[in-house]
């Protein structure tokens, strides 16, 4: 950016300079003090037009009318920039200010959309959701709202932990009964009472991390992974765990170690110590 911005100040002082050497006639004051304040002006807007982002577009969604049918869920949203848009179905705004963060889940559309110009892929399509925050409720893409859904509790050091899968509302792997095979995320949720704490847990990738880069850990679950906790061990610092983790494949499957170690931010976050793979029988 500072290359780009130097490239554009010497393009215009050139340019503006080249003007003045065109005669042989000394300038006056009040012409060279006039021509002077030009410049800084025209190199002013350059620079704010070469530094200031362009906004992003809320892409504009097709479907049927809004009707929706109340539900009521905790759930996260997960996205740095997130479309919200009105009952209209017209988009409203993209908001910055949600990812990870816990939300209510008040209502969701009845019927399935998908963005303007998209192919026509049962894997595009999602459910409206509206989402209720400490002061708004809001209609978002359902695509960023991850809905806790089936839990595994346990006891670690004497405390009551419980870790919940996720579910969107957009499609996933199967839909209506029927295999489409489509791909979703599958973040982890981390229930602890003992410290109020109920939210997401920070993946720190290792060796044995594999996918494409996603800032949360996952419970994986679909047509070739699925993820299953079978036991659990407290640190040695009596404030970290390790969750025992059997990965099943299509063939074979992994097991996965996975230590879970509270932040200095006051949340969670887990990495991958071991993944040791076998063949069915071993």
């Amino acid at each position: 950016m500072k290359r780009l911005l130097s490239c554009v100040v010497l393009a215009l002082l050139v340019s503006c300079g080249s003007r003045t050497q065109n005669t042989n006639e000394k300038p006056s004051k009040a012409k060279v003090k006039a021509e002077t304040a030009e410049k800084k002006k025209t190199i002013t807007k350059a620079v704010e037009k070469a530094t200031v982002p362009e906004k992003p577009k809320i892409p504009k969604i097709t479907g049927p009318a809004l009707s929706f049918k109340k539900e009521t869920k905790r759930a996260f949203v997960i996205g740095q920039a997130v479309a919200q848009y009105g009952e209209d179905l017209k988009p409203l705004v993209t908001r910055n200010d949600l990812d990870g963060r816990p939300v209510r889940v008040l209502a969701v559309s009845d019927s399935l959309y998908s963005h303007e110009g998209k192919e026509a892929d049962i894997c595009n399509a999602f459910n409206l959701v509206q989402v209720g925050l400490a002061d708004e409720k809001i209609w978002l893409d359902g695509r960023n709202v991850y809905r806790v859904d089936a839990d595994t509790s346990f006891v670690v050091g004497g405390k009551d932990f419980t870790v919940w899968r996720t579910l969107y509302y957009g499609i996933d792997v199967a839909h209506e009964g029927e295999l489409v095979g489509c791909f979703s995320r599958k973040p982890m949720v981390l229930e602890v009472p003992a410290s109020d704490y109920f939210g997401l847990v920070k993946e720190e990738r290792t060796e044995f991390t594999t996918g494409s880069p996603y800032p949360y850990f996952e419970l994986l679950s679909d047509e070739g992974n699925l993820d299953d906790i079978v036991g659990v061990e407290p640190g040695a610092d009596s404030i970290s765990f390790t969750f025992k983790l059997k990965r099943t494949y299509m063939e074979g499957g992994a097991r996965i170690s996975l230590k879970v170690s509270p932040t200095e931010k006051g949340g969670y976050s887990a990495r991958i110590k071991s993944l040791e793979e076998y063949q069915e029988g071993s």
